[in-house]
């Protein structure tokens, strides 16, 4: 079978191929005739056209891809500064492409946002409503508009409407984005303005509607169901007409009439027919608008018309009153001429005065009263018809020809311009009240005299309150002091000799028998140190009242478990005698909160105030309790109680004040002034030294005319001075010294003076010192040899171990403070350990 050739001839293909030979033609680029062969020739040329149709081809390329480099250049600017935003959303979510505006909305810049999750920046609410839109894209149905939420930057939010289609190729949603929030704004503020004048119209008291010139109404709020008991279908299907009062019909009319000119009504009343047959006043506005409508607003002023007809009543009634009334009373008011004259009078007015009421009227107050020319009861008269004073109400003695007597009047505006006088004759009154006052003159004088004799009392009593309350600290710290200057310190030298018996006897049973009278005695010696401390704190005199606090801390929680939260300014100081009522107070306070609050914690807080005081507050977290009951039964019973803490304060000119609920707990404050010059600590009565061995002048004596200090040449021992104000306790010391081989006791002092004049004159190793001494305390004396001589070492040894004067004495340079009844044992190694360790410089003898 022949074939046939099928393949239709490409036009545009001959078109080149003409043009190609055309060309090759005008290049001379033909074949010689000397080419040998036709068919070589022919191929030659076919080669030829070729060739050049492949240049044509060629150059067509190169125009067409400038003009599509062009074509993209303009659609990227077009896509780029589109006034649209346009995204390429991949079906998972993410961003491929977008345009400048796109990322404009999401608040990034465009690098940052690719590969990004369009749907995080899409609100919570919105997400749904995304992830259905972009399923249809991708599933190939036609999605409608999708209007979403998005969180720009600043937790800006505004609303997107997204339209998308899917690429050809099926792997990403090309979608457009246009910010419609100011639309939706704009329509949701139609939205809530329409709502609120619904809102208003729905609501309102006053009737709204809207009629026709016809006289029905179109519109209506519930406001006529509730005034008038109608349904609102009853009130539109009729005329308006028919529900106005017969008598209001023709002027009802006329006012439509006076709205089809175009002019607004107002104040306009007629009466509306309820469906209880009864009538309501109302007051209309109306005005005309859309050129067929009225819109009229309508008042309920039915109470108004009824009060209105009540005061006409009532001013009947008035007259009738005020003419049979037994008080007087003129009346005056402006006349045309602009006088202030009297236009009226009652009966009684013409009693009262004893002059015809006629013969008065159309008188100024000056010309009908003569003696109150001169005074300003007429200008008063004036302004109060004017409004511009209220009533006013005064007594008056008037006094002519004709009247005489004292006056009560009282003076009110009934009405603009007008005025009412009412005025009684008092006179009668007055001469009883002129009787009653020297009475009361008489009983007041009596009265001062003897509140006078009470404040002279109380002011007595309270001295002797505070005087009392001084007497009895005074009797506190002088049986403190007897307690533990003389039954303390013997008690100790006992204790001494006892323990030093105890280490001379071999045999066992005499050896344990003294020791538990060793025993016994150390707990006599604590108990009589927590009588003292409770008596009188001896760290409360020697340290202020922040460091006695402290010790009432540990001593609440050491008696009775009571944990105390102590927030105290340690460089306030109160002076010892207002310290010691506020330590009472306190004391007392906690020790209520352990009987009473049934708590383990309680709070303590000392702060200065700005006004110059001391504030204390104790709180608790407790049971609590009524203060006015409290307060109600203060002073029935005795003892240093809250009415006691309320007196004592107000002595020192301070003030007590509790806050308390029951179940809530309780917080007492006390606020006391500081005095400029706080009380300082009573000097030692000289009588006390009398008696006591000054060793220091047989020192001077054995060394007088020397240079430097000389004493006995360097023994190996550790040389100890003994200051302690007690004879017993030295001479127990002393013993115990010396029964040691290394120790030497090479001088006694009796108070912190002598031992500071002993250290610089011997140079010891030691000094153990007492703290409670004479003159010097052994706080004082400590620092000063300290200071003095560096080398010369303290070991305070005190019945006052506390912890506050064992870090008084460290601070002041001692080794360390020990109790006169620890074990002998412990202060012979103390004194060895830092003798061993104690350079000196110098030693008396070397």
């Amino acid at each position: 079978m022949k074939a046939v050739d099928t393949q239709p001839i490409d036009e545009k293909a001959a078109a080149c191929r003409r043009l190609a030979e055309k060309r090759l033609a005008d290049s001379g680029k033909e074949l010689s005739s000397q080419t040998k062969g036709a068919d070589t020739a022919r191929i030659m040329h076919e080669l030829l056209v070729h060739q050049v149709e492949l240049e044509l081809q060629n150059e067509e390329l190169i125009e067409a891809r400038a003009e599509l480099e062009a074509n993209t250049e303009r659609f990227t600017e077009l896509y780029d500064f589109a006034p649209v935003g346009y995204f390429s959303i991949s079906a998972n979510g993410l961003i491929r492409q977008l345009n400048f505006l796109a990322a404009r909305m999401l608040g990034r810049e465009r690098a940052l946002l690719l590969e990004s999750r369009f749907e995080d920046f899409v609100s919570r609410g919105s997400q749904q409503p995304f992830k259905r839109f972009l399923s249809m894209v991708f599933m190939g149905e036609a999605a409608q508009p999708c209007e979403v939420q998005i969180m720009g930057q600043g937790e800006s939010i505004f609303v997107l409407r997204l339209t998308g289609v899917l690429s050809p190729n099926g792997l990403l949603c090309r979608m457009a984005a246009m910010d419609v929030t100011d639309q939706r704004k704009a329509e949701l503020a139609v939205k809530e303005k329409n709502e609120d004048l619904n809102r208003i119209f729905n609501m309102s008291p006053d009737l709204i509607g809207i009629a026709n010139f016809s006289g029905r109404f179109v519109r209506i709020n519930p406001a006529f169901q509730r005034m008038l008991g109608y349904s609102l279908d009853e009130l539109t299907s009729r005329d308006f007409a028919d529900f106005v009062h017969p008598d209001d019909r023709d002027r009802t009319a006329g006012a439509i009439s006076e709205l089809k000119y175009g002019r607004d009504i107002t104040d306009f009343v007629n009466r509306y027919r309820c469906l209880d047959g009864s009538y309501r006043w109302l007051e209309w506005r109306a005005t005309p608008f859309r050129g067929n409508l009225i819109c009229a607003l309508g008042r309920d002023i039915s109470e108004r018309k009824q009060a209105e007809n009540a005061l006409r009543v009532s001013e009947e009634k008035f007259r009738s009153i005020v003419e049979s009334s037994p008080m007087a009373m003129f009346f005056y008011e402006f006349a045309a001429d602009g006088r202030f004259i009297l236009t009226g009078a009652n009966p009684a007015a013409e009693m009262e005065i004893g002059i015809e009421r006629e013969s008065l009227y159309g008188k100024t107050a000056e010309e009908a009263f003569p003696k109150l020319v001169g005074t300003d009861i007429p200008e008063m008269y004036r302004n109060i018809a004017m409004g511009n004073l209220g009533t006013q109400s005064f007594t008056i003695h008037y006094d002519d020809e004709q009247i005489c007597g004292y006056f009560d009047v009282r003076a009110f505006q009934t009405s603009p311009g007008t005025l009412v006088v009412a005025f009684m004759d008092i006179s009668e009154r007055v001469k009883a009240e002129e009787e009653l006052k020297k009475t009361q003159d008489e009983l007041e004088l009596r009265v001062q005299r003897r509140t006078s004799q009470l404040q002279e009392r109380t002011l007595q009593l309270r001295a002797l309150a505070s005087e009392l309350t001084q007497a009895e600290e005074r009797e506190r710290r002088r049986i403190a002091g007897l307690i533990h200057d003389d039954l303390q310190q013997t008690l100790v030298a006992a204790s001494l000799s006892v323990r030093m018996l105890k280490a001379k006897i071999p045999d066992q049973e005499i050896a344990t028998e003294l020791g538990e009278i060793t025993e016994m005695l150390g707990d006599s010696i604590t108990i009589s140190r927590s009588l003292t401390a409770e008596l009188s704190p001896p760290v409360l005199q020697q340290f202020g009242l922040a460091a006695a606090f402290k010790w009432l801390r540990a001593w609440c929680m050491e008696k009775y478990g009571l944990e105390v939260d102590l927030h105290a300014d340690e460089d306030l100081d109160t002076g010892l005698e207002v310290g010691v009522i506020l330590f009472r107070a306190v004391r007392e306070l906690l020790f209520n909160i352990v009987k009473h609050s049934s708590v383990k914690s309680a709070c303590l807080r000392m702060t200065r105030t700005h006004d110059g005081g001391a504030k204390i507050e104790v709180s608790d977290h407790g049971a609590g309790f009524d203060p006015i009951e409290i307060r109600a039964r203060e002073g029935s019973a005795g003892g240093f109680g809250l009415f006691n803490i309320r007196e004592r304060l107000e002595l020192l000119g301070g003030w007590f004040e509790i806050e308390s609920s029951p179940g809530l707990g309780s917080r007492f404050t006390m606020w006391v002034p500081l005095a400029a010059n706080p009380d300082v600590k009573p000097a030692v009565p000289p009588g006390e030294l009398a008696g006591l061995p000054l060793v220091i002048e047989s020192i001077h004596a054995e060394h007088h005319g020397n240079s430097q200090p000389q004493c006995a040449k360097k023994s190996g021992k550790i040389r100890i001075v003994l200051a302690d104000d007690h004879a017993a306790v030295r001479e127990s010391l002393v013993r115990l010294f010396q029964a040691e081989p290394d120790l030497e006791v090479v001088a006694q002092a009796t108070d912190g003076e002598q031992a500071l004049q002993l250290a610089r004159l011997l140079h010891p190793d030691f000094v153990v010192m007492d703290i409670n001494m004479p003159r010097m305390d052994g706080i004082e004396a400590t620092a000063a040899i300290r200071k003095s001589i560096p080398c010369v070492q303290v070991l305070g040894l005190s019945t006052y171990a506390d912890d506050e004067h064992r870090e008084a004495m460290i601070r002041a340079g001692a080794v360390d403070l020990l109790h006169k009844n620890n074990p002998t044992s412990d202060i012979v190694a103390i004194l060895r350990s830092y003798a061993a360790t104690a350079a000196c410089p110098y030693h008396p003898g070397e």
